[in-house]
């Protein structure tokens, strides 16, 4: 059963939101005695308690945009990170969007830096609905398994060069309309993922969520159900307002 409800923002009030909570975590400098000051006599614990970001980037890699981690601790003491990755032989907007595919490395620390282990979700043909592109990866893992919620996409198209990708060049505006939440699973952070040829969170017309939906933020609660925070937009106004809408899964 899947319950929802949402929040309806205008897209730029959301632009200026998203943008803060980016760069919250990697903006903080600790010699800023005025940011000093706000973080000291702030009410939010957020805020109040975020400390200078590491200068050494968690994971890198060369001839390609790295974007959008989440990390999960094994069994073994190792922490694994997913995260998607483009080639920066592309724009990186809209590169993300129909060039993306989620990688995994691996660390003996939370921070990093990750050493690249495998293309978890890569490519796997125009004619699955994730199969031009996968992002935006959350990894949980819950009795043994691990799970991969990620934004999945497709086109028909031959592949874009950098002159030609542009906002509004065929290839985003197909795969913006084809955005839809997907799940993999396996047994060890290592694969082999099992894909699903339908995603978990499809569109559904005359709702917020009837043009797309990505960006998932999934947590598992204590009574095995799971939670998800998404963002969805409707068809009558694609580009006027962005929707924040929560799920449960049981």
């Amino acid at each position: 059963m899947l319950l929802l409800f949402k929040i309806k923002m205008n897209i730029r009030v959301w632009s200026i939101l998203y943008g803060c909570l980016m760069l919250l975590p990697f903006g903080i400098n600790a010699q800023d005695n005025n940011l000093l000051e706000q973080k000291s006599n702030s009410e939010n614990p957020i805020f109040k308690n975020l400390e200078k970001a590491y200068r050494t980037p968690a994971m890198v890699m060369d001839d390609y945009w790295v974007w959008g981690s989440s990390v999960v601790k094994d069994g073994q003491g190792k922490y694994h990170i997913f995260a998607s990755r483009f080639p920066k032989s592309l724009p990186f907007h809209p590169g993300w969007m129909v060039a993306s595919e989620i990688v995994h490395g691996v660390s003996d620390t939370p921070q990093g830096p990750y050493e690249f282990a495998d293309i978890a979700l890569p490519p796997r043909g125009a004619q699955y609905w994730d199969g031009k592109a996968t992002h935006n990866p959350r990894v949980l893992k819950h009795n043994g398994k691990y799970y991969l919620i990620y934004v999945g996409t497709t086109h028909p198209f031959e592949e874009p060069t950098f002159d030609n990708l542009t906002l509004d060049s065929k290839w985003p505006i197909v795969a913006r309309n084809n955005k839809r939440i997907g799940l993999a699973v396996a047994d060890t952070p290592y694969g082999p993922w099992k894909r699903f040829d339908e995603p978990i969170l499809k569109t559904k017309a005359g709702t917020f969520y009837s043009y797309l939906t990505s960006n998932p933020s999934p947590i598992i609660q204590e009574d095995g159900s799971v939670m998800m925070i998404f963002k969805g937009r409707g068809h009558k106004e694609p580009w006027g307002y962005t929707h924040i809408g929560i799920c449960t899964f049981y």
